[in-house]
Formats: C-alpha cells, sequence, structure tokens
C-alpha cells in the first residue's frame, strides 16, 4: 500500500469512526487514538490540513491544534474531535483516572460546619 493510499484510508476511518451511531446509549464526545509506541506520530503531520477535528495531548500550541485536557475540551468544532494520545499521555491519563476513581468516595464529603 503506497503513503498516500494509506493516507486518505485512514482519514476516511478517523471520519467514519465520529460518525453517530443511532444505537448507542450516548452521542460520542470525542475520540481518543492511542499511540503507546509512538508509531503513528510522524503522520500527524500530513493528517493536520485534512482533519481539522484532530487535536494532540501536549503543551498549549493552538497553532498546531495541542493543548492540555482542559483546552481539549474547549476548542469548538462543529466535528467530533479525535485527540492523538502518545505513550507518556497514555500513562499520564491513565494515572489521572485512576487518582480520580480514588478520591470518588470523597467527593461531597467536605461539609462547613459554622
Amino acid at each position: 500500500m503506497s503513503p498516500n493510499i494509506f493516507i486518505e484510508w485512514l482519514i476516511r476511518n478517523l471520519k467514519a469512526s465520529a460518525v453517530l451511531n443511532k444505537d448507542d446509549v450516548a452521542p460520542l464526545a470525542s475520540m481518543l487514538w492511542p499511540d503507546e509506541k509512538r508509531e503513528r506520530e510522524r503522520l500527524l503531520r500530513r493528517l493536520r490540513p485534512t482533519l481539522p477535528q484532530l487535536l494532540v495531548f501536549h503543551p498549549f500550541d493552538p497553532s498546531n491544534r495541542t493543548g492540555p485536557s482542559i483546552w481539549l475540551r474547549c476548542v469548538p468544532s462543529d466535528r467530533i474531535p479525535a485527540i492523538y494520545l502518545d505513550r507518556r499521555d497514555v500513562q499520564l491519563t491513565l494515572a489521572e483516572t485512576m487518582a480520580a476513581r480514588e478520591r470518588e468516595p470523597l467527593a461531597g464529603q467536605g461539609r462547613n460546619t459554622n
């Protein structure tokens, strides 16, 4: 498969993945694209011009559509965003999720006794 054919195939499949499935319980909010071994990182430069909804979880750089999680949640788009996560980001995201779950029982426990 030539590189251009592969890129076209990848773009078609990323776009198709974002199509709402009427049988789902809730509409898709985003697509996470984990790349733990960073094998697809070099494709980002070729995909960005065609996929404006492709965002990258990295330090803040809006010109390259990269940013922290709070920025990624706030980026306006008329399309479902695809968020690329490299190895470091996958591990960080999992650690944050696990920490949040550990704190969950404490939510709402703080009370003002004044």
